[in-house]
């Protein structure tokens, strides 16, 4: 599976960065070398609409839980490129009334693209 982090460009490289990264932007870039879907488990269904199904997770080196957002996405679809600069923007985005993005991958093979945010209880 293909990761999306704040620092990596489409096809999936790593760009440079020319400022200090901070504590946040060092996190995500550890995590570039992880494959998200082993850090994150799957738990039960909590909704569902037209673009996906969200599911509660969980953190396993973290012990929290998160939210796991599944969206039906095929690299070849004309709505592609779109959802993907979502995804980029969601991760660029850090402010206290806005859930907190952990990461994103596609599962080419079940043509799903896996969005890893924070859990926000009732929300």
């Amino acid at each position: 599976m293909a990761s999306y982090l704040p620092q990596q460009n489409n096809a999936g490289i790593h760009e440079d960065i020319v400022s200090t990264p901070t504590k946040r932007e060092r996190r995500k870039s550890h995590q570039q070398d992880e494959d998200l879907s082993t850090r994150y488990r799957r738990g039960e269904i909590i909704g569902r609409g037209a673009n996906g199904t969200v599911y509660q997770g969980l953190d396993t080196f973290t012990g929290k839980l998160v939210a796991i957002k599944e969206v039906p996405a095929r690299r070849n679809d004309l709505s592609f490129s779109k959802l993907m600069s979502e995804v980029q923007l969601m991760a660029k985005l850090q402010h206290r009334h806005i859930v907190g993005y952990h990461g994103a991958e596609l599962d080419e093979n079940a043509g799903v693209l896996i969005i890893y945010q924070e859990w926000v209880p009732g929300g």
